[in-house]
């Protein structure tokens, strides 16, 4: 199975890292040449990250599990879309809350007034309200649902993070970091991180071909 995952991440153009003068060497180790300015990454260490990645979310969500994805790449929308719909997971997608390790308690209660003023709306008492009344309230629950839409069930800290972008998503990168959380990250070969290889995804983080063809791959979806 490895080497038909590594030809597929080569035809999905997965093993392109990013140009030289960009890369960190805490990544060094999934290098594998040089070609024209660029870092080209070992099929075979990427194709044993994505197995294990993959593996740790199938036991994850058999064990119902909580899991939470965190993408704010907009070329990937669709398939951040694709991938909810089809798993259920819980996900931030824009404008994502800072604490959401280190203080769940905030972030908690912002969902859950987000599910109350939602309830209200649907209720029969937001008839009563003036028509500005109204057009306030949708207007602040769209402004939640923008950021918070994703979480809505979220009831505890999740059991397993995972980040699309590392280097994008630094400060939840600093959180993962501080609070020891079990997690995945995504990133490319800019990443300036230590992580352990079984927590960690170097691959081609800018092209949407290769980036699809990674998150759908471990959500078994490809």
């Amino acid at each position: 199975m490895s080497k038909q995952l590594q030809e597929l991440l080569l035809q999905n153009k997965a093993l392109l890292g990013s140009i030289k003068k960009h890369a960190h060497p805490k990544t060094s180790r999934f290098w594998a040449w040089e070609e024209n300015n660029m870092i080209i990454l070992d099929a075979e260490k990427v194709a044993e990250q994505i197995e294990s990645a993959k593996t740790l979310i199938a036991e994850y969500r058999k064990e119902n599990k909580t899991i939470l994805l965190v993408c704010e790449k907009f070329i990937v929308l669709d398939d951040v879309e694709e991938i909810v719909k089809q798993t259920g997971i819980n996900y931030f997608y824009t404008g994502t809350p800072s604490g959401i390790l280190t203080n769940f308690d905030t972030l908690h209660n912002t969902i859950k007034s987000m599910n109350k003023l939602e309830q209200f709306v649907a209720s029969e008492d937001f008839a009563t309200l003036t028509k500005k009344e109204q057009l306030m309230k949708k207007r602040n629950l769209t402004k939640i649902q923008k950021i918070y839409k994703g979480v809505k069930e979220l009831r505890k800290k999740p059991d397993l993070v995972i980040l699309v972008e590392g280097k994008m998503l630094a400060k939840f990168v600093d959180e993962v970091e501080k609070t020891k959380a079990k997690s995945i990250v995504i990133a490319n070969a800019d990443f300036d991180r230590y992580f352990d290889d079984q927590n960690l995804i170097i691959t081609n983080t800018k092209s949407k071909q290769a980036l699809s063809f990674v998150m759908k791959y471990i959500f078994g979806l490809a």
